[in-house]
């Protein structure tokens, strides 16, 4: 197993944005290659590949080629232990620690881990924490787990630090995918005196509110449900890293 390299990278990025992608939504070669050329047009720091419920055969199909047509590091966001390609250039060990349910505390995590660790895939050991968004979420329906609702400020600090605490190397916030309400930036900046990297996601649809994550202090935003929805949406994301670039 693989150490740091893929972190070190996460941690020196400050504002950053990640594209997710699901395997479940893919349907053709041809929309996949219409889907990477517009990545790559991008340029986002990473890729993600991944989501709750998708299928082992899905995901094995699809992972590949997108990694062999990403022109950044491809990360897997795991739903279950069997995702899992050894081309990947790092996996999040995610740690669902908003909710209580033991198997996807560690029981998916024990299944894995052998794999995980005999591969060159660097894993990422990642606190996992599902904010309320409005809207049931395919991981609160899969996992059986409850959000932490917006303004319960200190579990959510609580949760977070005990992530810390145990040696989880990144937190990664998510109102889940299509949910009515992101989450409140003032609840990622009061997160950042653990000085652990932060990944943000769900809900977003709006280039304001990447700029108000960056603000607060997260590394990377999380965009993924809006661009399947919205194609030309990548455009607007282009233009607001040429302003960040300005």
């Amino acid at each position: 197993m693989l150490e740091s390299k893929i972190y070190q990278q996460i941690v020196q990025t400050k504002k950053g944005i990640c594209v997710l992608i699901d395997p479940d939504k893919l349907v053709s070669e041809k929309q996949l290659n219409a889907k990477m050329e517009r990545i790559n047009k991008l340029q986002p720091d990473f890729v993600f590949v991944g989501g709750s419920t998708v299928k082992k055969t899905d995901f094995i199909r699809w992972f590949p080629k997108i990694k062999a047509q990403s022109e950044v590091p491809v990360l897997i966001f795991p739903g279950s232990h069997e995702h899992f390609h050894p081309s990947a250039d790092g996996l999040l060990f995610l740690s669902l620690i908003s909710g209580r349910n033991p198997e996807y505390l560690i029981t998916q995590h024990v299944l894995s881990s052998t794999k995980i660790f005999n591969s060159k895939v660097e894993a990422l050991s990642t606190g996992y924490m599902l904010i309320d968004g409005d809207k049931p979420t395919a991981v609160q329906l899969v996992s059986g787990t409850d959000p932490i609702p917006q303004n319960d400020t200190q579990r959510i600090i609580d949760t977070a630090t005990a992530a810390y605490l145990m040696g989880m190397k990144l937190l990664y916030l998510d109102a889940g995918s299509g949910a009515h309400r992101s989450i409140h930036p003032k609840i990622i900046q009061k997160l950042t005196f653990l000085g652990m990297p932060i990944i943000v996601g769900g809900g977003i649809t709006h280039p304001q509110e990447i700029k108000a994550y960056h603000e607060a202090g997260s590394n990377l935003v999380v965009i993924g449900n809006k661009l399947e929805t919205h194609a030309d949406f990548i455009e607007e994301l282009i233009q607001y890293n040429k302003n960040q670039g300005a």
